[in-house]
């Protein structure tokens, strides 16, 4: 039996609990004993079970009463598999959330392309964006990047289930004290424009 796959399918079913639900809590904490556990077994998938805590760390560090440190986790987990692209997506999305632009920029750009081009476009799209946003916060330079531009005409021609909302990228060019107010407004609205097909 293969208990890393009952623990995904275990962690996926977390989701459909209320938040900060009761059951919801001992549902994570069991989880993460139980990964706990499987990491002591000589032949334990230690890969898959590392990324597995930094991902519960992800998502669901609030209800544990003991905190995972979420990128320690995951740096684990790459150095039994460095191919894996779930630990380089939540490696990113980690230092995206923590504003360290290029060490984000730098997990979203080791994940495999095949392994890229096998995701969902909802989530190719997803990751574009975040590695526009950390270009521009790195480079900060005073014009839109070819590669925000073609974001956008991407954006516009995904179909309205595939698209995720450009959230991250209009906070960051709303904030962009580099660019001008025109070219902000006049990107904004571009980018609102094919979000919304309007």
């Amino acid at each position: 039996m293969n208990f890393e796959k009952t623990i995904w399918e275990d962690i996926d079913s977390i989701h459909g609990f209320v938040v900060n639900n009761t059951e919801m809590r001992d549902q994570v904490e069991f989880i993460v004993q139980r990964i706990h556990s499987l990491l002591q077994e000589e032949n334990a998938n230690k890969a898959d079970l590392y990324c597995a805590l930094g991902y519960i760390g992800y998502h669901f560090n609030h209800l544990l009463s003991v905190s995972i440190n979420t990128i320690e986790c995951l740096n684990k987990s790459l150095q039994f598999n460095n191919q894996l692209t779930t630990s380089w997506l939540y490696l990113g999305y980690s230092f995206f959330d923590q504003n360290d632009w290029e060490q984000s920029l730098n997990a979203f750009n080791h994940i495999n392309p095949d392994s890229f081009n096998s995701l969902l476009l909802e989530l190719q799209l997803k990751i574009m964006e975040l590695k526009i946003c950390c270009k521009m916060q790195i480079d900060r330079q005073h014009n839109i990047t070819p590669e925000a531009k073609m974001f956008v005409s991407q954006l516009r021609n995904a179909n309205n289930c595939d698209k995720p909302h450009p959230t991250e990228l209009l906070h960051i060019i709303s904030n962009a004290d580099y660019l001008d107010f025109n070219t902000k407004e006049q990107f904004i609205q571009e980018l609102k424009t094919s979000y919304y097909n309007i």
